[in-house]
This record gives structure tokens, C-alpha cells and sequence, in this order.
């Protein structure tokens, strides 16, 4: 089953669904997971790599940039820099 996923606010709200306009039971809870990395964390970008693990973008205040990793189930995946974020 492909999976679409889209970020409404970086590292504040991750949805995936995956039938258009059905939440994905399987990501996080109820189709969304929630993570707050710290303060003064702009919005950014999300793709979805071909193993199913989803990788978001963003940064962090100047010139930052700011990377994390998750697990197809919504959960950090761990294994990805230092705990699931570069």
C-alpha cells in the first residue's frame, strides 16, 4: 500500500494517510505523530524514501539546517545521526 505524507508544522504535527483522506491506522497515533526538537524551529520540507521511512527537513534559527528521521511507523528512527536527527 503506498502512503502519503505531508508535515503541517515542522516537527510539531506529521500525518500520513494512506488512501486519500484516511489516515494511516499504522503511523503514529491515529495517523499522526508529534515531536518538538526545541525553540526557534521553522517549517520545512518531508519526503518519503523508498523504504518507507520518512525523512524531514527544516532548520533551527541562522544558517542551520536540521534533518530527522522516522521510522515508517512514525517512531525516530534512532539509527540515523545522533538520535534520529543530524
Amino acid at each position: 500500500m503506498k502512503r502519503l505524507c505531508f508535515l503541517l508544522c515542522f516537527f510539531s504535527v506529521i500525518k500520513c494517510v494512506a488512501q486519500p483522506g484516511l489516515p494511516d491506522s499504522l503511523f503514529g497515533i491515529n495517523g499522526k505523530q508529534t515531536y518538538y526538537p526545541g525553540p526557534n524551529t521553522s517549517g520545512g520540507m518531508s519526503c518519503l524514501q523508498k523504504d518507507g521511512k520518512i525523512i524531514i527537513a527544516g532548520g533551527k534559527g541562522g544558517d542551520s539546517v536540521t534533518l530527522m528521521r522516522l521510522q515508517n511507523d512514525g517512531s525516530i528512527d534512532s539509527a540515523f545521526g545522533n538520535a534520529g536527527m543530524i
